[in-house]
């Protein structure tokens, strides 16, 4: 991971030609990282947080309007409606939903995820 590799690339800085790397500068650059990782991370939480809140009221929604029982025709209209919108809505609810598995399996990024 790009995180891992900016830590190794700090951590071995050697001096080179007209520019010294002292222990407070890869400090410096390590916290500064580290910061950033953490601000990204806590960003992503919030963006896929309510994506995934959207996702979930969505799925209660249709729940509820399937489980309404079938007394006449117009029950079943109204299923065959929420049938519809979820057939219409499956791509999009797909395509939420990769970014977040692929967020949430960064364990070795040590990204926290709500």
């Amino acid at each position: 991971m790009w995180f891992a590799g900016t830590r190794f690339l700090f951590l071995n800085l050697r001096s080179s030609v007209g520019f010294v790397f002292s222990e407070r500068l890869k400090f410096g650059l390590l916290t500064e990282t580290k910061a950033w990782r953490l601000a990204y991370g806590k960003s992503c939480n919030n963006k896929y947080r309510s994506e995934m809140e959207a996702i979930f009221d969505f799925i209660d929604d249709m729940t509820k309007r399937l489980n309404r029982p079938i007394k006449d025709l117009d029950d079943i209209r109204y299923v065959m409606a929420a049938l519809k919108e979820i057939r219409e809505n499956e791509i999009k609810i797909d395509m939420l939903i990769s970014p977040i598995e692929v967020f949430c399996s960064r364990h070795h990024t040590k990204l926290r995820v709500n």
